[in-house]
């Protein structure tokens, strides 16, 4: 039996065998299921005819993840009778405009709750002969009607507070203001001769 030195090095991956050297490719991604990542190496030299596997895998914690958050179970949504709920006109608690108050009602014989109050508001700039629910986008004036002394304009429906029932499009006037109606012509008078 023949005894024989060797050196072994210290930067080999050991748990291959001390005898077998790889070349090791970037690490991969991380499994966000195991939390690692590994890389794979083909072998570079055997030392002293070591028997090594051509091919290994490694695998090393991924260091800080951000693990998505397991998405949570969907709640069973339990089927109710409970009808939409139908609100009534917003009423203000002074005056015409400003803060108030309005009255929700719902059917359903399983419902828990079918009637309640709800805060509102309305807004106090808005034309409130259409309803104080609904905002207008109006026109610039018309000409004015020499027959009624009027002049219109015309609004489309641009926003409903509360799901108020509007009018798609309306329609206002309002006095033209001083018209100056055309004097009747009279025939020229003829200068005197002096």
């Amino acid at each position: 039996m023949k005894t024989q030195r060797c050196k072994i090095p210290c930067n080999w991956k050991k748990q291959f065998g001390a005898e077998c050297k790889y070349q090791f490719q970037a690490w991969g991604e991380c499994d966000l299921n195991t939390a690692l990542k590994t890389r794979t190496g083909n072998l570079k030299r055997a030392l002293h005819n070591a028997d090594c596997q051509k091919t290994v895998t490694i695998s090393k914690p991924c260091g800080k993840l951000i693990k998505p958050k397991p998405q949570a179970k969907k709640k069973k949504v339990k089927k109710s009778d409970c009808g939409e709920w139908q609100w009534s006109v917003c009423v203000p608690t002074s005056g015409d405009c400003g803060l108030g108050t309005r009255e929700g009602t719902r059917s359903g014989v399983d419902c828990k709750q079918t009637m309640k109050t709800q805060r509102c508001k309305i807004p106090c700039n808005w034309k409130k002969q259409f309803g104080a629910e609904c905002k207008y986008q109006f026109q610039a004036w018309g000409e004015c009607d020499l027959n009624t002394a009027l002049k219109t304009r015309t609004g489309n429906l641009k926003r409903a507070l509360h799901n108020a029932d509007c009018q798609k499009t309306v329609t206002i006037s309002k006095p033209c203001g001083k018209l100056i109606k055309p004097k009747p012509q009279e025939p020229k008078k003829k200068k005197k001769e002096a």
